[in-house]
Parts: C-alpha cells; sequence; structure tokens
C-alpha cells in the first residue's frame, strides 16, 4: 500500500471500524482480511502508535491467544510483528493484557519457519518496554530468546545483524532481578561472555558489559563471572577503545522500580558508569504514582510475578521490615491484591 493512500485511511477514522469488525466477524477469512489490512496500516511509526492507542493490538492478541486454525496464525504473527516494531507502551501493554505472550512463546517453537520467526522476533521487540518484561519473563521468554541467540551464534547460525535484535532483548532482560536469575539458570552469563571475548561483536560489548552490572549483586552470578574470566576482559576492554551502550528509551528502564528514571550517566555504557551504577541507591518504590486502568493492571500483574519469586518475596519482606513508611503502606496495601 502507498504511504499516501495509508495515510488517507488513518485519516478517514477507519482503523476503529476495522477493530470492531475484528470482535463482530465470526467467518476466519473475513477477519484474516481485517488483519492484513491492520497490518498493511503500520507502515510507520506515528502510524503503529496510533493504531496501539486506538485499541488495534489487544484483539490480536485475544484472538492468538484463542488457538486459531494455521492461516490465522500465520496473519496474526505477521501483523503483530509489525505493530511492535519499536514496541510502544500502548503495544506492549495490549499484548500483555490480551493473554498473547504464553501463545507467543509456544509459538516460538512452530515447525512452521515464518510462525517461529516472527513470534520470536515480537517477543524480542517487546523487551523494549520494561513493563512487561517481568511478565514475558514468567511466560518462558527468557529461555526462549536465550535459545535462539545461541543458535543463530552457532557454527551454522545466521549473520550478526540477525543477532543484533536478540542481543539487545537479552541485555534488556537483565535490568530485573527476576528475569537475571532465569538467565543466569538458563546459561546466560555464559552467552554474554561469549559475546565479550567476540571481537566481532565488539559494536555490542558496551550493551553487554552493561547488561553484567545487574548481576553485582548476585554472589553466584558474579562467581560463576569470575570463574569465566570476567576480569581480565574487563581489563582488556579498559585498555582499549571503549565505545558507548546505544540509549533505549525511558520506558526501557527497569520495572524493579517503576517509577525509576535512570540518572544520565548510568543510562550511558561507557565502563567508567560501572562505578556509578555500584554505588549508587536505588529509588524508593513510589506506586501511588501510577495512573489509569491499563497501568494499574500491569503494576498488578507484574507484582504478582516477582513477588511469586524467591526475589520478590524477599523484596516485599524486606520492604515491610524496613522500608520507610511510605513503602511499608505501599506495600501493605498491594499484598491483598497479588495473594
Amino acid at each position: 500500500m502507498e504511504p499516501e493512500s495509508c495515510g488517507d485511511i488513518h485519516s478517514a477514522g477507519a482503523v476503529p471500524l476495522l477493530v470492531e469488525g475484528l470482535t463482530a466477524c465470526q467467518d476466519s477469512q473475513c477477519r484474516q482480511s481485517v488483519v492484513r489490512a491492520l497490518r498493511n496500516l503500520a507502515d510507520s511509526p506515528q502510524h503503529r502508535l496510533a493504531l496501539a492507542k486506538q485499541g488495534a493490538v489487544r484483539p490480536l492478541a485475544e484472538l492468538l491467544a484463542a488457538a486459531p486454525d494455521p492461516a490465522m496464525t500465520l496473519a496474526l504473527v505477521r501483523a503483530l510483528l509489525e505493530l511492535s516494531r519499536g514496541c510502544s507502551r500502548a503495544c506492549a501493554e495490549q499484548l500483555s493484557l490480551g493473554g498473547g505472550l504464553g501463545p507467543l512463546v509456544s509459538l516460538a517453537s512452530h515447525p512452521k519457519r515464518a510462525v517461529r520467526e516472527a513470534a520470536i522476533l515480537i517477543l524480542a521487540n517487546l523487551c523494549a518496554q520494561g513493563l512487561v518484561r517481568p511478565a514475558l519473563g514468567n511466560a518462558g521468554g527468557v529461555e526462549v530468546l536465550l535459545g535462539e541467540l545461541r543458535r543463530r551464534r552457532g557454527p551454522s547460525g545466521a549473520s550478526p545483524a540477525s543477532q543484533q535484535p536478540l542481543v539487545r532483548a537479552v541485555c534488556l532482560l537483565c535490568r530485573e532481578a527476576i528475569n537475571r536469575a532465569r538467565l543466569r539458570d538458563a546459561g546466560g552469563l555464559e552467552l554474554l561472555m561469549g559475546l565479550l571475548r567476540d571481537p566481532r561483536a565488539s559494536a555490542w560489548h558496551p550493551r553487554v558489559v552493561a547488561a553484567l552490572v545487574g548481576f553485582f549483586y548476585d554472589t553466584g552470578a558474579l562467581g560463576r563471572l569470575q570463574a569465566l574470566g570476567l576480569v581480565p576482559l574487563l581489563a582488556g576492554q579498559l585498555c582499549g577503545e571503549a565505545g558507548d551502550e546505544e540509549e533505549e528509551g525511558r520506558e526501557a528502564a527497569s520495572w524493579d522500580f517503576p517509577e525509576e528514571r535512570t540518572p544520565e550517566r548510568a543510562e550511558a555504557g561507557s565502563f567508567q558508569s560501572l562505578s556509578f551504577d555500584l554505588g549508587s541507591t536505588p529509588a524508593p518504590l513510589n506506586f501511588g504514582a501510577q495512573r489509569g486502568s491499563l497501568e494499574g493492571e500491569m503494576l498488578l500483574q507484574n507484582l504478582t510475578v516477582q513477588a511469586e519469586s524467591p526475589f520478590g518475596v524477599g523484596a516485599l519482606t524486606h520492604l515491610l521490615l524496613s522500608g520507610s513508611p511510605e513503602d511499608r503502606v505501599a506495600c501493605a496495601l498491594t499484598l491483598p491484591f497479588i495473594c
């Protein structure tokens, strides 16, 4: 579709009618036509954001969760892949709340290559949004993305360009404690160290180092990293010319602290930022600042995921026993919703 035609369709207000058609129409062929139309309308960042804000993503996720026929499944993952490029907050919220994460993880092992690769890339795109990463990890996304990156880095693997979105996704998953634990247990430390040793992956080294900073409070992970030779590798990086980590948007910040706004110096990927990260104090939790029903639902969903993990239980217990009065009240008010 020509960009001008696509813009005219958006301007004419056709998107709400298409979204309504997804739920009103029961015929599979008709629905596939609507899904393809929505995919075609996602031809630019502005149009993708407009589609998400008009509620186009959630019904697609709900259809995917309903285990449709093979043709519909392919149409849905192709549409969601387009809509999740440069993934917006609205897109991530709707895809998660529509029940799409579990089906996408399952489709990552689909026998049909087009479905499998689309599902994997959608999961990688979603990692750009911190609010959905805990739920994505809980659905099995960490293991899927690690496994695919490991496969693409193998002897018969794909080109470095095809590895880039997976490297980015895995590094972003290191921003939450619950996903760091999953990544560590799934052999992710060895994979990250392999990237750091690989001179062909030098463009990703600042991002990888920034990801490894998150493990500095994990004694077991630190011991493993030391055994894998992290110290001499870092020393070699410091002696060379260190690049800067590619900056991510504010919405990619760790969801361990939803209201956290990372200081500029910590966002920089330079190796000198390690000392700042190790000496910094995390921002206090501020649940009262959450606004809107979607954000509230996502927050409770993520709290449930984290509270069910050893890290989550420890964090809540610590805050209830020794947090500030505001933190203790926030935790006490939150517990009934996640129990």
